[in-house]
């Protein structure tokens, strides 16, 4: 993670099942998978499959069998991340878990009104083929 960072909380505990698909990560095979999110040392990491870049780390603790998440650092180095929103960045994280980790549909969580097409191109950049 840079130097240039963010934090805030998740403050989210998981049932039994879903901490398991969450804790398991996602590992892409294809290009329209847009991210790598694995855990580490007590931490869910999630890079950006192509880069490489680590974009969310995010504190994971186990309870028995449930998993809490909890604070989040977020990369906010310009050159390797361009959202600079804290709030955003937890509506997108918690997008992420539900649509690439518990393979469930959400919305997207979008900044502004933007039409259907616009909303599904940000889907698909930032989510890639877990929007769909």
């Amino acid at each position: 993670m840079p130097a240039r960072s963010s934090l805030f909380s998740l403050d989210q505990t998981y049932g039994p099942f879903d901490s398991w698909m969450i804790a398991r990560g996602f590992v892409p095979t294809v290009m329209e998978e847009k991210w790598f999110i694995y855990t580490e040392s007590g931490r869910l990491l999630f890079r950006r499959s192509w880069t490489g870049m680590l974009i969310y780390d995010v504190e994971a603790i186990w309870r028995d069998d449930q998993l809490y998440l909890g604070q989040v650092r977020v990369n906010r180095d310009p050159d390797q991340y361009g959202e600079t929103d804290d709030e955003y960045d937890r509506r997108l994280l918690t997008y992420l878990i539900v649509v690439v980790l518990l393979g469930e549909h959400a919305p997207f969580p979008t900044k502004e009104e933007p039409t259907s097409e616009q909303a599904a191109l940000q889907a698909w950049s930032l989510a890639g083929k877990a929007s769909l």
